[in-house]
């Protein structure tokens, strides 16, 4: 009896206790399909080529620095990893002058709010600080926020 009041208590409080940034290495990544002024993308289309996958807002200043980090990092390798940049600001303006001001290429970047932010927050399991991650040709997650010898490996 005492065992599983104990278990059932792990259970319970753990579920209440799950890291901010937490994606899972292997696990296919969700579905995720967003648009902005150079069109539309979903990242299944992305498919055969290694992805990075920024998640940021400007009130984030570390995931803001980090989605910069990653996307100067992508623009100077030539594609060789592809960037994608989820932005959850809810002030369109102040993230198209962030993306000015941090010279961002606009066309990786992508504003999202509403229903379509809380659905990949769901789906990511994203709260209070954001990350990127590193995905495979075959879409599953690699690693979350990759250091640049493990990107260098890949270009």
């Amino acid at each position: 009896m005492g065992l599983a009041l104990l278990a059932s208590t792990l259970l319970v409080s753990s579920a209440f206790n799950e890291p901010t940034f937490s994606p899972e290495p292997g696990a296919l990544a969700p579905f995720i399909s967003v648009s902005n002024d150079s069109g539309n993308v979903a990242l299944e289309q992305m498919r055969g080529d290694y992805v990075l996958l920024s998640f940021w807002s400007s009130d984030d200043a570390q995931s803001r620095i980090n989605c910069n980090y990653y996307a100067q990092w992508a623009k100077q390798h030539c594609g060789s990893i592809r960037h994608m940049a989820v932005n959850f600001d809810s002030d369109s303006t102040l993230f198209e002058e962030i993306v000015a001001i941090d010279a961002l290429d606009a066309a990786n970047q992508y504003n999202v709010t509403g229903d379509t932010a809380s659905r990949i927050i769901r789906d990511y399991r994203l709260s209070e600080g954001f990350g990127t991650l590193l995905i495979d040709p075959e879409g599953r997650v690699i690693a979350a926020n990759p250091k640049l010898n493990a990107l260098n490996s890949l270009s």
